[in-house]
């Protein structure tokens, strides 16, 4: 696949690597897209904040982005209780 020229706050400093290549690594852990994509997301401010110059924004997303994903995992944790639960009832 062709590379974009990114920009130095999504690159490892003296690597070939970059954020999207950390991602890429890890997306086979997830089952779920959304549960990726608010984890990644998360990854993104995160590994940025540093970098690009506004870090409390950037920690303010990321800890967004977290939360989101916590709450996403508690409501689908919740969900699979309830289905187990009617599951058994219905036999």
């Amino acid at each position: 696949m062709k590379r974009f020229s990114s920009p130095a706050h999504y690159r490892i400093a003296g690597t070939d690597l970059e954020l999207i290549d950390v991602l890429k690594s890890k997306a086979i852990y997830f089952s779920d897209p959304w549960e990726f994509f608010l984890w990644a997301s998360g990854m993104q401010y995160l590994f940025r904040y540093m970098v690009k110059g506004e870090p409390d924004k950037d920690l303010q997303k990321e800890h967004a982005y977290t939360n989101w994903l916590r709450e996403y995992r508690q409501e689908q944790a919740q969900q699979a209780r309830k289905d187990q639960e009617d599951h058994r009832y219905d036999n």
